[in-house]
């Protein structure tokens, strides 16, 4: 059996879970901070533990309960090791061995991520509202030159670091926006993000551009993933909405996502998170 202890929003537990169904494909898994997947996709034989049956305080003394039994060996632990270019695990044998507990792992190794998503699909209820909501705004066929922009601010003004933060600098959006405007016949942008007001401020006015982070995070998965290209955030949340797209397309349309060159580390140009550069990605420098 395995106990996973979720890390961060949505990209982050999408990562963690495919870890998990890959390297212990047949296990019983016990899902603690994986409320927003378990609305997004159908999790199989996984046991998710929501938090709103506890409440934020009782939900957190659970996780630490959890956490003790690992750190006292009494049940196995597997951990990540990223302190080197090879993807490693870390695993400690318990009094219990065969109940694992995962924490504090994010899985995002390029040589991990390549192979992504498993066998994971949006479920049809956020797949048919993100098509009603786009046939309301757009009179393009489905599909066709949809190009969504993911803009994240919130912590990333901060994050990793307030003199390097991860969030990308407005100029370096409209690259992308005249990028795909040069390069497709009719590009129709539709733009997700945590801050609206910032938003409406920089891009508005822009005829081809419409905001529509309006719905829940899984309706706006799903709205992004219906894009076959996209302008990308530093965002787990941006990188696995185009791996969905990607996965959506394979040979039956053409897709391409732009991103910036040494993802949150862009500011500082050193990758961040160590090793986390895709293949299928196109990379612009952010400045």
């Amino acid at each position: 059996m395995i106990i996973l202890l979720g890390n961060g929003g949505l990209g982050n537990q999408l990562f963690q879970y495919s870890f998990i169904k890959r390297t212990f494909p047949r296990d019983l898994t016990i899902l603690f901070g994986f409320d927003d997947l378990a609305k997004l996709c159908d999790l199989g034989n996984a046991f998710v533990i929501p938090q709103n049956y506890f409440g934020k305080i009782t939900y957190k003394i659970l996780r630490y309960a959890i956490s003790f039994l690992g750190i006292l060996r009494l049940i196995s632990g597997v951990e990540e090791d990223v302190s080197g270019p090879d993807f490693k695990l870390t695993k400690k044998y318990g009094l219990i061995f065969n109940l694992i507990l995962i924490k504090n792992s994010f899985f995002q190794h390029e040589k991990f991520n390549d192979h992504l998503p498993l066998n994971l699909e949006i479920n049809d209820q956020h797949i048919q509202r993100a098509k009603k909501l786009i046939n309301q705004i757009s009179t393009l066929e489905l599909e066709m030159d949809l190009v969504f922009i993911h803009i994240r601010r919130g912590d990333y003004v901060e994050w990793p670091s307030p003199q390097l933060p991860a969030v990308l600098p407005s100029a370096w959006v409209f690259n992308g926006i005249r990028y795909f405007r040069e390069k497709l016949e009719s590009p129709f942008f539709l733009v997700f993000t945590d801050d609206r007001q910032y938003v409406e401020d920089v891009f508005g006015g822009e005829g081809d551009i419409v905001m529509l982070s309006r719905e829940n995070p899984a309706t706006d998965f799903a709205l992004m993933s219906l894009c076959n290209y996209g302008i990308m955030s530093a965002s787990t949340f941006s990188w696995w909405a185009a791996n969905f797209s990607r996965k959506r397309c394979g040979d039956k349309c053409s897709y391409e996502f732009i991103a910036p060159n040494f993802w949150a580390g862009h500011a500082a140009k050193k990758w961040f998170p160590p090793n986390f550069y895709t293949k299928w990605l196109k990379y612009f420098p952010s400045n």
